[in-house]
């Protein structure tokens, strides 16, 4: 797979910049140094590519990372959208898997995202799913991430309220 053909790819799906692996920040094109890591993880089945088009973003997250948002989780359940892509389909049209790419295109209203905070997703993610210990304490600071980093907004319209 040429970079070419990967970098054509995501300037198609309008993404700018992408973010993995705890706040590895990728700007489009991509180079030498972060291609193969890229390839790596679009040929991945376990691996969700959440793009939010209008901040031009892409963000990888493990299944088990976005199942933590009910909107993904359940979105990826039904299999009923037309927002659900495999990126091995975007790349050679005669193959399945590999990644799965999700969409929140234009019509989604996200005026009230934090595009810094969203860019610190794959880092705060993990810690969505505290139910039975003190919140003020485990959000305050789990893994090094302030409260302050986290997006609010962005898990309330996923169906995560905190």
């Amino acid at each position: 797979m040429s970079y070419t053909k990967i970098n054509n790819v995501f300037s198609s799906l309008g993404i700018s910049t992408i973010i993995y692996n705890f706040n590895v920040i990728i700007n489009l094109p991509i180079r030498n140094k972060y291609m193969r890591d890229v390839r790596y993880l679009m040929s991945l089945k376990n691996m969700r590519l959440i793009i939010i088009e209008e901040m031009c973003l892409g963000i990888f997250l493990t299944a088990h990372a976005a199942n933590k948002l009910p909107f993904i989780k359940s979105l990826l359940s039904t299999n009923l959208s037309t927002n659900l892509k495999y990126c091995n389909k975007l790349i050679d049209k005669s193959q399945e898997g590999g990644c799965i790419v999700l969409t929140i295109d234009s019509e989604w209203d996200i005026n009230s995202w934090d595009y810094n905070k969203l860019c610190d997703l794959p880092r705060w993610i993990n810690i969505l799913d505290t139910e039975d210990i003190n919140k003020d304490i485990y959000l305050c600071l789990i893994g090094g991430v302030p409260k302050e980093k986290i997006d609010y907004k962005f898990c309330q319209a996923m169906g995560r309220e905190l």
